[in-house]
């Protein structure tokens, strides 16, 4: 990540501040004479303290920690915390009217972070922001906006799934009218939740300021009745996701859950148009949850579906994009650099990364210099960089990620693990601790690609080595990581998996070397394993 000492100097510059500050107001160690105290909230300097550390302090701690960790939100976190650095300045100008030599500078801090961070969430604030009057104000045109877009005859007619929940305390009928026929829409509607496409709305509030797909995305087109639509939290939940109940693709369906049902209608209009018509009905049972179900209802239904169904509207009548990947990948693959590929671009490729050993983790890297040091010494060379490798893949508009991890590294459900092997010895593979995985990741990402060296290295735009080598992963031996047991002069790893692959596509290895002054262990062990085997491609042509 660029930037990310500075962020992190000053995001540690400003909490250490805040904190002691607070600890000061709080413990009473930092006068505060009865005339400032008299303009503080509640007169209390308890209260300015503890207000400090969780407006300014705790943010600022967040982004220390996302920033050393390389999370790929961090430069949002620093432009959110940065914000409210300056916000806790003009309120501090406004309400305790005393200037300090001190605020420019922290003030000074607050513009640094929203710089050094990414300013783009701020446009999402301000969205979110500029919708608080609908919020506050939507139970006075309540039966207004419970047909918000619809017709008389809209919203008195049947819909399906109405006779799930016969008690409804909100039913609201809302409907838009789409300049595009109903095949282009349903793409838009079907892809919809948490981690997926987003909801199209005020995405800091309901995708935690991801922001919402603009590009169709195939892994999430293909549901079917009892399967999980629209959710709303990761895991998902039955209180928090509703599950499809009926389904009619490209004309109806209807989502439900406890209490409720959300229910879609498509129907075709002349010159290819679509009305986009959908209703939602709320059964308020007596639950200690039932207050929080009534105000997300009454305060925040209306503006988050009219600005969803005009979403999908302004979504559908562009021409048609459709790209294969995942809502928080959408956001996270581009803040980290990775491309994407639509339609418009159909052809094939192949990417080799080479990413410095340890990339991320402090153990991994002082471990391999250690390593590196005594091969070096026992070999009578000079030391070197050491590198691993990844691959990305783009076949048929989808793309891969190929790598070898631990198991326990990466958390995400999706990550499509085609096998898993021991590391140091078979007998230490029992345990999680001491098991390695391969992946073959569609719409995946490579950890800290940031760090990646002479990368991406294109090395094909063919698609019958495309499609050869994302059949033949599959069948990757699960050796033992670290181990030689091919006696090849080299241990296996994910240099080895990489070099397999590679080799048993055709491509050629004598021009494929590490970036200058490093090297790949393990790269031999694969070589040695293809050289065995009998290639899949030779001479371009595929091997039956």
């Amino acid at each position: 990540m660029r930037h990310r000492a500075s962020l992190t100097l000053l995001a540690g510059f400003t909490a250490v501040s805040a904190y002691l500050g607070a600890l000061g107001m709080v413990s009473g160690l930092l006068p505060v004479d009865h005339a400032l105290a008299a303009r503080l909230p509640l007169q209390s300097p308890v209260l300015g303290g503890l207000a400090l550390a969780l407006v300014v302090a705790v943010p600022s701690t967040l982004v220390i920690v996302l920033s050393y960790r390389r999370h790929p939100r961090a430069r949002e976190a620093a432009a959110l915390a940065g914000l409210l650095v300056v916000g806790w300045i003009l309120v501090e100008l406004a309400v305790v009217r005393q200037f300090s030599v001190l605020q420019p500078v922290y003030a000074f801090a607050g513009v640094g972070l929203v710089v050094l961070g990414d300013s783009r969430i701020l446009t999402r604030v301000a969205e979110a922001a500029s919708a608080v009057p609908l919020f506050l104000t939507a139970p006075l045109y309540r039966r207004w906006h419970l047909r918000w877009g619809a017709t008389a005859d809209e919203a008195v007619a049947v819909m399906p799934g109405d006779d799930l929940i016969p008690v409804s305390h909100f039913t609201a009928t809302r409907a838009v009218t789409v300049e595009a026929p109903p095949e282009d829409v349903w793409p838009w509607l079907i892809q919809v939740g948490y981690r997926r496409a987003g909801f199209y709305s005020y995405d800091l509030l309901d995708n935690l300021g991801r922001p919402s797909a603009d590009t169709i995305m195939s892994d999430w087109q293909d549901l079917s009745v009892g399967d999980v639509v629209a959710p709303m939290a990761n895991p998902p939940t039955p209180d928090t996701s509703f599950v499809i109940s009926e389904l009619r693709p490209e004309g109806s369906m209807v989502w439900m859950k406890p209490d409720s049902t959300w229910s879609w209608k498509l129907i075709t209009l002349p010159k290819g148009r679509t009305r986009l018509v959908t209703r939602l009905k709320q059964h308020y049972r007596s639950t200690p949850a039932v207050p929080i179900t009534v105000v997300l209802a009454e305060f925040g239904d209306f503006p988050m579906m009219r600005k969803m169904l005009l979403g999908i509207k302004h979504r559908a009548e562009r021409p048609r994009v459709a790209a294969s990947s995942d809502s928080p990948a959408v956001g996270e693959a581009q803040m980290a650099g990775q491309h994407l590929t639509t339609a418009t671009d159909v052809r094939s490729s192949i990417d080799l990364y080479w990413l410095p050993l340890g990339a991320g983790g402090h153990s991994v890297r002082w471990n391999g210099r250690i390593y590196e040091a005594l091969a070096a010494k026992h070999e009578g060379r000079p030391t070197q960089s050491l590198y691993h490798a990844a691959l990305e893949v783009v076949h048929e508009n989808s793309r891969y990620v190929i790598e070898m991890g631990p198991v326990w590294n990466v958390a995400d459900p999706n990550r499509d693990v085609v096998c898993e092997g021991p590391v140091g010895a078979r007998w230490l593979g029992r345990s999680r601790m001491f098991r390695y995985e391969v992946r073959c990741w569609r719409n995946g990402r490579i950890p800290d690609i940031d760090e990646a060296v002479d990368s991406p290295r294109h090395l094909s735009n063919d698609g019958l080595q495309a499609e050869t080598l994302l059949e033949i992963i599959r069948h990757v031996p699960p050796l033992t990581w670290g181990r030689d047991e091919i006696h090849s002069g080299d241990m296996w790893n994910s240099n080895s998996l990489v070099a397999w692959l590679l080799a048993m596509t055709g491509h050629d290895m004598s021009s494929i070397q590490p970036p200058a002054g490093g090297r790949a262990p393990g790269w031999n062990a694969g070589l040695t394993l293809a050289s065995r085997s009998e290639p899949s491609i030779k001479d371009g042509q595929p091997v039956r």
